[in-house]
């Protein structure tokens, strides 16, 4: 609940981008990976770890109120930053970073000392480490997924969102409460010697790496530990990428996919419980789980193009509860079995490990491997190999990266079992080659790639239907066409005819920049337009320049591939207008963009008269979602003109223009 609670807040700071939400999940995991590493070394120091255990989660929920006044804080320093960083996007990004570390690392530290904690009340012997550190850690991602599902679909949209933090802040504390109660209250937990005392299985195998007790320290248990890691949150990634071309990119439906996500990681854990229990080489059974977890990685392309007719939009028609059920159906069918075996590699490595230290040690450390694992894995997939590789070829390699630590493991543990793997990389470069899918759904007959990009944000492709060009986002979106040319200039026109000297314009949003060109045909100076996907501006600028009237080479003219809402924040500047874009409601991110807050910091940014013009689309939003939104504009200011933008009987839209003159400004 924290985490998806922190993760839509922080966009208020860091931005609506695939950076900022990598840079929240960095800093989140990060703070895991330290609390793993400091209590790895505390908990078999704890003569009541099950107390201490309460008292790290009474520490979460009072350190997560903090998060109210640093906010409020981090709003106050907001424009000096930018102000002061704002030319180097990278360095205003760190340093967001850095501020982001005050909300998140305190309570995120305390969350990873919590599973070594537990791990070391309960497990009393070596022997049953595999077994039970693997249920541990399966119940506990299965509470994950239920915290995902509750504040992600259901919690903030029935009490808002600082009730539901408020009601996860309670619930730390009297868990922590209980816990430590009942921790007093049992008897001390046995003493780090009496783990010397108690022998190794024999029914195992018989190899010296698995009885050394300086197991942790080996080199091929430290690299699976992290690679699983890297590999799984890598996964994570480009499996919601690769939905992200038949979904709508709302809130609701990359829940969806997060939750099944989390079910199966559960689910794998328990597999590498029952495989736990089974009189096997560890070695050998992790390099199978490796091999196995390739195989699910390498199939889920096929799987999800079989399962989606090719990249088909799913739920086109139908109504609420139907489009739930074709989402999730459709999550479960493509990624609940690989998911399955990626879950299954990393508890596995409780059993490898369980003779190398106390239960809290064994624990602590793998997760603050694993953790700082994901750290990398998410940057490098979010920031590297998308804008490089492509989706496909990602997948590909992350395939091959598990099948090397399959042969890596099985040369230095267990020989006889390497061709496997071998087989399966061989395999996975010539059969089951990935790379051969296409980026984007086209009808042949009618339409034509002109261009395409990857990025952190999704595949942007320029289409060429009947004549006209048009901008794409992952496989569905439009940003616009040429065959819309008159129509999209006067989103521009239409609500500045009625002011009289729009000279300095700022746009929210771009997509073709056909609409902000049209602001060339006015006496304007300088016309400023932001826009979130780096890749969209890339392509508006190789093939619209001419429809756009020049706007990617006129001097009057400032390109910016940023968050507009952020940055319309942070600037020292006033504008006479400040235009945005058709957005629909329900995307993922803009409904910060229809908020109140962020309507006074528009009007704070207007100059005497200027007036914040907000198209809506009609076709997309409900009566109350429309009085909602105009409500809102009217509680910022009561001046407020309302224009239909077309004659279009499927897809009207409106315009609500809230102007100020100089009274209206004073006041």
């Amino acid at each position: 609940v924290y985490q998806v609670l922190w993760m839509r807040e922080l966009e208020l700071l860091l931005g609506s981008s695939a950076q900022g939400a990598a840079g929240t999940l960095a800093v989140f995991f990060a703070g895991l990976a330290i609390g793993s590493a400091i209590w790895s070394r505390r908990a078999p120091r704890s003569q009541r770890p099950l107390a201490e255990y309460g008292l790290l989660e009474i520490g979460i929920g009072l350190s997560g109120i903090l998060y109210f006044s640093l906010m409020f804080l981090y709003a106050q320093v907001y424009s000096p930053v930018h102000e002061a960083f704002g030319d180097t996007p990278g360095l205003l990004l760190t340093v967001k970073m850095i501020l982001a570390c005050g909300v998140l690392l305190p309570p995120a530290i305390l969350m990873g000392g919590t599973l070594p904690l537990m791990s070391q009340h309960i497990v009393t012997t070596r022997n049953t480490l595999g077994r039970t550190g693997a249920l541990l850690y399966g119940i506990n991602t299965l509470g994950a997924a239920s915290g995902a599902l509750a504040a992600g679909l259901f919690l903030p949209r029935w009490l808002g969102f600082n009730n539901t933090y408020l009601i996860a802040v309670v619930g730390s504390i009297a868990i922590g409460a209980i816990a430590w109660v009942l921790g007093r209250r049992s008897n001390l937990s046995l003493k780090p010697s009496s783990f010397d005392e108690i022998e190794a299985p024999t029914t195992v195998s018989s190899e010296k790496e698995w009885r050394d007790s300086d197991l942790l320290s080996k080199p091929q248990l430290i690299v699976a530990a992290f690679g699983s890691g890297a590999l799984a949150i890598a996964m994570e990634v480009l499996w919601t990428r690769m939905f992200q071309q038949v979904l709508q990119n709302s809130v609701y439906t990359f829940s969806i996919i997060l939750v099944t996500f989390l079910l199966a990681l559960a689910t794998g854990a328990f597999v590498a419980r029952k495989i736990a229990s089974a009189k096997v080489n560890p070695w050998l059974a992790l390099s199978l789980l490796l091999s196995v977890a390739a195989v699910g990685t390498l199939a889920s392309p096929f799987i999800f193009f079989s399962v989606t007719d090719g990249m088909r939009y799913l739920g086109a028609g139908q109504a609420w509860s139907d489009y739930w059920v074709s989402v999730l159906s459709a999550g479960f069918m493509v990624l609940f079995i690989p998911g399955v075996m990626v879950g299954s590699v990393f508890p596995y490595l409780l059993r490898v490990a369980e003779h190398s230290g106390e239960p809290g040690t064994v624990v602590g450390r793998l997760s603050a491997l694993n953790t700082t694992g994901s750290i990398v894995g998410s940057l490098v997939t979010g920031f590297v190999l998308l804008s490089t590789a492509g989706l496909w070829v990602s997948i590909l390699m992350v395939t091959m990266a598990y099948l090397l630590l399959s042969v890596w493991i099985s040369l230095v543990s267990a020989r006889r079992w390497v061709a496997i793997p071998i087989l399966g990389v061989g395999l996975g470069l010539t059969v089951a080659n990935p790379s051969a899918l296409p980026g984007v759904r086209l009808n042949p007959d009618l339409e034509t790639v002109l261009g395409s990009w990857e990025g952190p944000d999704g595949y942007v492709a320029v289409i060429e239907r009947k004549g006209s060009r048009r901008i794409k986002i992952n496989n569905f979106y439009a940003l616009g066409s040429t065959g819309a040319v008159q129509h999209e200039q006067n989103q521009t026109l239409i609500p500045l005819m009625s002011h009289t000297s729009p000279s300095n314009l700022f746009y929210l949003g771009m997509g073709t920049g056909i609409t902000a060109g049209a602001a060339l045909r006015l006496p304007s100076e300088q016309v400023t337009v932001a826009e979130l996907v780096p890749e969209v501006v890339t392509a508006a600028a190789a093939f619209f320049d001419e429809p756009a009237l020049g706007l990617f080479s006129n001097p009057r003219t400032r390109i910016l591939a940023r968050d507009g809402r952020n940055e319309l924040r942070g600037v020292n500047e006033s504008f006479d207008a400040i235009l945005a874009d058709l957005f629909i409601p329900w995307r993922a991110g803009v409904g910060n963009l229809y908020s109140r807050d962020h309507y006074l910091t528009a009007r704070s940014r207007l100059r005497p008269g200027g007036m914040y013009v907000q198209w809506i689309p009609l076709y997309q939003v409900t009566d109350s979602e429309m009085w909602t939104i105009t409500r809102t504009i009217q509680d910022v200011n009561p001046q407020v003109h309302l224009c239909r933008g077309d004659c279009n009987e499927q897809k009207h839209i409106l315009t609500n223009d809230l102007s100020l003159d100089e009274d209206t400004q004073a006041n």
